[in-house]
């Protein structure tokens, strides 16, 4: 069995992925600005939204491939 993704699913999990990517960043930046080592509630909101954004297109497209 041969999986083969179209375009949409492609840019779909490089757009989880890259959100990701940056959520991460925004963490690590958020320990070396002042106050240093405190990260602000703004950052974790922020970052919530980048995991159950990139949750739901994973999900979402583990779903459809499993049906």
């Amino acid at each position: 069995m041969k999986f083969e993704a179209t375009t949409k699913e492609v840019l779909s999990y490089i757009a989880a992925y890259a959100s990701l990517t940056i959520g991460f960043g925004l963490l690590i930046a958020g320990f070396s600005v002042p106050p240093v080592g405190e990260i602000d509630t703004s950052v974790q909101l922020i970052f919530a939204q980048i995991l159950v954004f990139a949750g739901s297109i994973l999900g979402i497209a583990l779903h459809v491939d499993n049906k």
